[in-house]
């Protein structure tokens, strides 16, 4: 592996840190960045702490939102009664298999 300066070897293993992210595509990305305009790495930055700092889960039904209950739950036309769970091995609100059934089952469930 080639030497890198410390920012970028720090910046290589916090991308490495993420999913699916193994070293080489960390350091692509790494150097990608580094080399890009000041403006998108900046915007990049910002883009990622704002989603942090915004994003929560819906106490309702589990989705990313950033507001409470989310948009879905919120909604009037919304039948309360149910709620619908995807399974997913990636976590709450991935794209995967959408399950339906009623509030009171999903309580018993917990």
């Amino acid at each position: 592996m080639t030497h890198l300066p410390e920012p970028v070897s720090v910046l290589v293993a916090a991308l490495g840190q993420l999913p699916t992210i193994g070293p080489r595509s960390a350091e692509r990305l790494a150097l990608y960045i580094v080399q890009s305009e000041a403006g998108q790495a900046k915007q990049l930055a910002e883009a990622i702490l704002t989603a942090r700092e915004t994003i929560a889960l819906c106490k309702t039904c589990g989705a990313l939102t950033d507001t409470q209950p989310c948009a879905l739950c919120d909604d009037d036309r919304r039948d309360a009664g149910w709620l619908a769970d995807r399974a997913s091995e990636h976590g709450p609100r991935t794209r995967g298999a959408s399950v339906a059934f009623p509030n009171s089952a999903r309580r018993r469930r917990r």
